[in-house]
């Protein structure tokens, strides 16, 4: 009863409405804070700045948590420079692998895995500003994420004024793609990394959460209302990315089995090992 009375409220134009001032407010806090730290030393980030270059020239791969991913795909990037995040923690027991780096940026996700979180398992954990838990503050690496009024425009469905955006300087923003790993691709960039392959990233959703998941594990899923249309949304951020990598010597590849995401051309896991 209280699930179907969720539903409603979640329909009403009031909810709308309330979510919609909630959500130009933040978005109107974020560029005054993103302003203010632009014209100062934006200490508020200097940890990620510390970051920036320290792995130019490196390849790495940034792996996603769609269903065509196999425990069998991590083990063969073991030794690689990896990113990796959200759910992927469900994985660990059954592998040992583990990623160079763990990035979570959505409240609900983190609340979910936070308690799987170790931190001696990666060399840099990223977290965005969205999360406000600084119970791993002295561990984590902050990024600021602009939400870019994609809620707002998703919520009026709205999806024709939805922009899209490339960071070059992640400690002054990261831009929302939809995704995090988009995120966790510009802070790559950022981190000096060249030539980068994706894994896992099939931009396949379902309404059923525990079906877009590789392990089939919705513990860490939530259901995603926009999930029809999400797919198209993240190949439509990373393809404003493109230019940017194009003009910049940056090799971006598709390492992944299955999926819809053909924004980069596609290469065989195998062959890239090899």
């Amino acid at each position: 009863m209280f699930e179907h009375l969720g539903c409603i409220v979640k329909e009403s134009r009031l909810y709308f409405l309330a979510r919609n001032i909630y959500y130009d407010y933040k978005d109107i806090n974020y560029k005054f804070d993103k302003l203010i730290r632009s014209i100062g030393n934006n200490k508020k980030y200097s940890k990620l700045s510390s970051l920036k270059n320290k792995y130019t020239g490196e390849r790495c791969f940034i792996v996603a948590t769609g269903p065509s991913l196999t425990i069998s795909d991590l083990e063969k990037i073991e030794g690689e420079y990896s990113f990796a995040c959200n759910s992927i923690v469900s994985a660990y027991s059954s592998t040992q692998w583990r990623p160079t780096f763990y990035g979570v940026q959505d409240v609900g996700v983190f609340e979910k895995v936070k308690n799987s979180i170790k931190t001696n398992d990666y060399d840099y954990i990223f977290v965005s500003s969205l999360i406000k838990d600084k119970s791993m503050d002295e561990t984590v690496v902050r990024y600021p994420l602009n939400l870019m009024g994609h809620t707002v425009a998703l919520f009026n469905n709205n999806i024709e004024k939805v922009k899209y955006g490339f960071s070059e300087n992640c400690a002054l923003e990261v831009t929302d793609g939809f995704s995090i790993t988009y995120s966790l691709f510009q802070l790559a960039i950022y981190m000096g990394f060249r030539e980068i392959y994706f894994l896992g990233q099939d931009c396949n959703y379902n309404s059923n959460p525990e079906k877009q998941h590789f392990m089939g594990d919705k513990s860490s899923q939530k259901f995603n209302p926009h999930w029809q249309q999400t797919g198209k949304l993240i190949c439509n951020a990373f393809e404003a990315s493109k230019k940017y990598c194009e003009d910049n010597g940056i090799k971006v590849f598709n390492t992944t089995r299955g999926g819809m995401f053909e924004v980069f051309p596609r290469v065989e896991l195998e062959e890239v090992i090899r």
